[in-house]
């Protein structure tokens, strides 16, 4: 499934569950202080917040699910939410396509499917 390597994160997604993988210098730890890995139950989340780059800055992903404190703001307040990822420019494909393997996950879910999700049902004839 889809990975993306943003400047405070790492972002992955397995068809399950949502991977963020915190990582950087000392800038990201004034930051983001001592935030761990976190792992999101994919079902669970009920938005998905993309900002793209405006004007040579950066961009974030950020996801939302019951009991997380709500957003504050812009991209600045992203550095300091843990279940949000910066990305550059650079990086903006990979995480344009994490989001999309994402939502259409959601998409799926919400139109019924339940566990029949990203072409793993061989009674439909879809690959397992």
């Amino acid at each position: 499934m889809g990975v993306a390597r943003g400047k405070n994160a790492a972002l992955s997604f397995d068809g399950r569950l949502i991977k963020i993988e915190k990582f950087g210098g000392l800038g990201s730890f004034l930051q983001q202080g001592l935030q761990g890995d976190r792992v999101i139950v994919a079902r669970a989340v009920t938005a998905v917040e993309f900002r793209d780059i405006i004007k040579g800055g950066n961009g974030f992903i950020s996801f939302d699910f019951p009991g997380k404190n709500p957003p504050r703001g812009g991209a600045f307040d992203a550095m300091g939410d843990e279940n949000a990822v910066i990305f550059t420019a650079e990086q903006r494909d990979e995480f344009i396509a994490v989001r999309d393997e994402i939502i259409a996950y959601l998409a799926d879910l919400a139109a019924g499917y339940g566990s029949i999700l990203l072409g793993r049902d061989p009674a439909l004839g879809h690959e397992s």
